[in-house]
Parts: C-alpha cells; sequence; structure tokens
C-alpha cells in the first residue's frame, strides 16, 4: 500500500518519495488515518503549519490513537502555541522514553518565553509550578550537564533536547 511504502522511504530518509506515497494514499481514501500521520511525520519538523494540518486531520478520524496527539502536540511546542501544546501533551513521556517533549516542557519554555518578553508575573506562578512539580531538578555536579556521556543524557535538569526517531 501507498502509506506502508511512504513509511519504509520516510524511514531510509527518502522523505520527498515518502511524502509522495502518503499523497496517493489520501487521495485514494480521503478517511485513511494513517497516511494523515505518515504526512505530518514527513513535514515535521520542517513544515510545521503542514504538520499540524496532517495530525488534526488524523485524530478527526481517529481521535483514540495518543501518538497523533503527541505528535500534534509537539508540533504546536515546536510552533509556538504553547498553551494549546501544556493541553494536548502528556504529563509523562510516551512509553516511560526519556527526552520526548511533555506538558512540563511545554511549560517550562512558556515561563521562559513571559520571562523574556518581560512579562514577569505572568511567569512566576508558571516557573513556580514547572520547579514545585520536581519533575526537574538539578544535577549533583555541573559538569556532568555537559560531558557528552551517554550515561548523563536526558539528565533530571534537561527541560529539552531535540531526540528523534524515524518510528516517530
Amino acid at each position: 500500500t501507498h502509506t506502508h511504502l511512504g513509511d519504509a522511504l520516510a524511514r531510509k530518509g527518502q522523505r520527498g518519495d515518502a511524502l509522495a506515497e502518503y499523497l496517493n494514499a489520501v487521495k485514494l481514501n480521503k478517511a485513511y488515518h494513517p497516511a494523515y500521520y505518515g504526512l505530518g511525520n514527513v513535514y515535521f519538523p520542517f513544515q510545521v503549519d503542514k504538520a499540524i494540518a496532517a495530525y488534526r486531520e488524523a485524530i478527526a478520524l481517529e481521535p483514540n490513537d495518543p501518538r497523533y496527539h503527541v505528535n500534534l502536540g509537539n508540533s504546536l511546542a515546536v510552533k509556538g502555541d504553547l498553551d494549546a501544546a501544556i493541553a494536548k501533551l502528556p504529563a509523562t513521556p510516551r512509553n516511560n522514553e526519556k527526552g520526548r517533549v511533555t506538558s512540563w516542557t511545554a511549560k517550562a519554555y512558556k515561563g521562559r518565553v513571559l520571562v523574556y518578553t518581560n512579562e514577569y508575573a505572568a511567569a512566576i506562578p508558571v516557573l513556580e509550578e514547572v520547579r514545585d512539580s520536581k519533575v526537574y531538578k538539578l544535577m549533583t555536579s555541573y559538569d556532568q550537564v555537559w560531558s557528552g556521556l551517554s550515561a548523563n543524557r536526558n539528565g533530571p535538569e534537561e527541560i529539552f533536547a531535540f531526540n528523534a526517531s524515524v518510528n516517530d
């Protein structure tokens, strides 16, 4: 099928060919939600608006697939719609995989954006909520943060690092 071929091509890094296969799948069956999910994955993170539209279409057709909601949340976070991302993203990483974006990641970045835009009164409760959640904490030694050792990757101090997989 076009969607399975699109999946295989995407995994090989052939994004353009994968895109063509997903578009063919949608053309043949506008109600086939996996094709929209594939489209979203090919568009993300380079064409975020198109990824958001594709994930929303997949959700409209199949609202019970959590992958669609998580990837929509990731796209919204990248786009900068942090309130929408907070609402869509789970509080804990999918499959307990460290490094995945969560609602806490989006909240932390919302606080950061509010500080950078001098909206300190609005930033304080957001950042206090993140701090009090104990989701993040400082490493025991500063040098551990920048060591590059795989043992320290996605440590408790790290709020966001782009970790991607062809299976997303």
